[in-house]
């Protein structure tokens, strides 16, 4: 609850103060990635109603902080600016296919 609480304040604090400085963008590209690859099994398998809420909710909230800082037109111009490894994150998304069923 604690990763939960302190997802929804970095998403407060880039809401309100209108910038993302000091906030990685290719981190939480990482974190979105390995959150949409662990979470799979929301597709395939109920747990529970809480598990499948808190998935959802975690996949949201990393998706929307790097929606923030790549497409909002006012916390965009605080990043900085640098190019994402692609291999990287295909390399990433890769090895969470092939170890999340091993």
């Amino acid at each position: 609850m604690t990763h939960l609480a302190s997802v929804l304040v970095l998403l407060l604090k880039i809401h309100t103060i209108k910038s993302c400085a000091g906030v990685s963008l290719k981190t939480q590209e990482l974190y979105a990635t390995v959150f949409a690859t662990r979470y799979l099994d929301i597709f395939t398998d109920y747990i529970s109603l809480y598990n499948t809420v808190m998935k959802l909710i975690f996949l949201g909230s990393s998706f929307s902080i790097v929606w923030y800082i790549r497409h909002h037109k006012i916390v965009r111009r605080s990043s900085i600016k640098t190019k994402t490894p692609l291999p990287l994150f295909s390399c990433a998304a890769l090895f969470a296919f092939g170890s999340s069923y091993a």
